[in-house]
């Protein structure tokens, strides 16, 4: 569930919705577009004025990304005249929108030149399309309407900019802020491009690094946190994760996919509560995010929730297109889930063993309760409900009963005769009885400080926490001869 490709694209759109006010566009006659094995080149043009707050600099960060709109633009009518270099059919529009973020770009020249008597900066520049990259690309999209609906959603985002940098060029005020913001915004982008290039080989520390400075460049991008986010949920520091991902919402509370990913981090430190309120919100911004309700679904098993998990299956199933085999798998699950059985006789049967039979019935749905039990030994099943010979299912459960032991716990009387007090003592403590009065009585015929007497007699069976008398021998005083 990767949500880079909406970055790279929030960015680049961004941008070249504004080169679509700035720039004159011509396609030039040296353009040209080429096909070697599964790799698309196409070499043009872009070009950017100078002036009304636009730096040099700036001018050529702008005539390389209109360069690259011209590309985008030509492999997008190329591709869509050639629909056997692709697996997929797709339209123009959608090549332009889903294969902003993997153009492999070289600056071939740069020149100032005059465009309708204003100066402009010119260049020339060769990009590259790896056409089984955007394959696999497209594959993901298809498989992920979360994705699609999120690129959707963003275009639109991007077309209310275009339409403000109109309004913005008609007053011709704040010109030079602007262009330095979107200048930002570019240079942004290129740190996206190599940050998502990071994730994607698991070489983490750099894609944080990059995606550190993209941030640093321009902070107000929901999609940026949400990125380096997942980075840090793939690295398991699920605190760093969550913090980013706030952060993204916080930028932009309707981002529903947000929601989505933050829910994973708390999956995996198993807060199923807080999984279920998330996906909820997700599915509030959007309800026809159809991988959150199977998300949703095993967060409320976890929570044996086994209705509604029913229910977001169900739903899941009604969205679907048996991605990959995936509906057969979760049909088979609710199935699980309704699964009937004739409950067998568990009385007197170990409890891990008595799991293991109903798990192999199609019952997983199991609570336990405990008792005490004179006649079933500790650890085994005193009753179940249902009972034997009842029928049983998954959605309503199993309940257990777990003999704890007897009720009263017997002990064996130990014999305290001859003991020293602090002996006698601790045989009684141990065989958990009380000491109860102590009678000290002088015998000159026994042993002195020991123990010649118990209330009770060893060897004898006494119900725990019994009180225990002792009488111990002492040596007489001088007034009492």
């Amino acid at each position: 569930m990767n949500l880079n490709i909406n970055m790279i694209n929030s960015i680049k759109n961004k941008i070249l919705a504004f080169l679509l006010i700035l720039c004159a566009v011509t396609l030039m006659a040296d353009d040209s577009i080429s096909l070697k094995g599964k790799i698309i080149t196409i070499e043009c043009k872009g070009v950017s004025y100078i002036g009304s707050g636009i730096t040099v600099d700036d001018a050529k960060k702008f005539a390389i990304n209109d360069a690259k709109r011209n590309a985008l633009e030509q492999v997008g009518t190329y591709l869509e005249s050639n629909m056997t270099i692709l697996n997929h059919i797709v339209t123009k529009d959608e090549i332009q929108t889903y294969t902003a973020g993997i153009l492999k770009t070289d600056v071939l020249s740069t020149k100032k030149k005059v465009v309708n008597d204003v100066f402009a900066i010119e260049v020339k520049v060769k990009c590259k399309i790896d056409t089984k990259f955007l394959d696999d690309r497209l594959s993901k999209i298809s498989d992920d309407s979360q994705l699609k609906k999120t690129l959707e959603e963003q275009k639109k985002l991007n077309d209310e900019l275009t339409k403000q940098i109109k309004e913005l060029k008609k007053r011709n005020k704040g010109f030079k802020k602007k262009s330095k913001k979107i200048a930002r915004s570019l240079e942004s982008s290129d740190w996206f491009d190599m940050g998502y290039e990071a994730y994607q080989k698991e070489q983490y520390d750099i894609a944080i690094k990059n995606y550190n400075k993209a941030i640093l460049l321009d902070s107000g991008i929901a999609v940026a946190y949400n990125n380096r986010g997942l980075v840090y949920f793939a690295m398991k520091e699920y605190a760093k994760a969550v913090k980013d991902f706030n952060k993204g919402i916080k930028l932009d509370p309707k981002l529903a996919m947000i929601y989505n990913n933050v829910s994973l981090v708390y999956y995996n430190l198993k807060q199923y509560e807080k999984v279920v309120k998330f996906f909820t919100k997700a599915l509030k911004i959007d309800p026809t995010l159809e991988q959150v309700y199977y998300n949703r679904g095993f967060a409320y098993y976890k929570l044996k929730d086994y209705p509604k998990c029913i229910q977001d299956l169900k739903q899941y199933l009604k969205m679907s297109t048996n991605k990959n085999g995936e509906d057969y798998r979760v049909e088979r699950f609710i199935k699980k889930l309704r699964t009937t059985i004739t409950m067998p006789d568990l009385g007197g049967k170990e409890l891990n063993n008595s799991i293991s039979e109903l798990n192999n019935l199609g019952i997983d749905n199991i609570t336990k309760d405990f008792e005490s039990s004179d006649s079933v030994n500790k650890g085994y099943i005193i009753k179940c409900s249902p009972s034997f010979g009842e029928e049983g299912n998954n959605i309503d459960g199993v309940k257990l009963t777990i003999s704890n032991g007897p009720s009263i716990q017997y002990f064996t009387m130990p014999n305290l005769y001859n003991k020293s007090i602090s002996q006698a003592k601790q045989l009684i403590k141990d065989a958990n009885l009380i000491v109860g009065k102590i009678t000290r009585v002088t015998d000159i015929d026994k042993g002195f400080d020991r123990v010649i007497g118990q209330s009770i007699k060893r060897g004898i069976k006494v119900e725990q926490g019994t009180v225990i008398d002792i009488i111990l021998n002492v040596e007489a005083r001088d007034n009492e001869w």
